[in-house]
């Protein structure tokens, strides 16, 4: 197998095109790495901006909420309620 891959390169017909799929070769597996990477990052970035969301709707209720039961508490002590 290596004989005849370093007869085919010494030989000047077909060196261009092992070169070339060599190079293709090379392309593909360069995409395909910048294609996971590129894909964990969007992945990675979903899920914080949705666990981001959680929190602050979660903060945002909490604060509603007290600012419910301080408004009951003023009521109260002014009789209204």
């Amino acid at each position: 197998m290596i004989k005849k891959l370093y007869s085919l390169i010494r030989n000047r017909k077909a060196s261009p095109l092992v070169e070339e799929g060599m190079l293709l070769g090379l392309a593909a597996i360069t995409f395909t790495v910048i294609l996971s990477i590129v894909s964990n990052i969007i992945t990675s970035v979903q899920n914080s901006s949705a666990s981001m969301s959680s929190s602050l709707s979660s903060g945002f209720t909490n604060f509603l909420n007290q600012l419910a039961e301080i408004l009951n508490q003023i009521a109260r002590a002014l009789g209204i309620k």
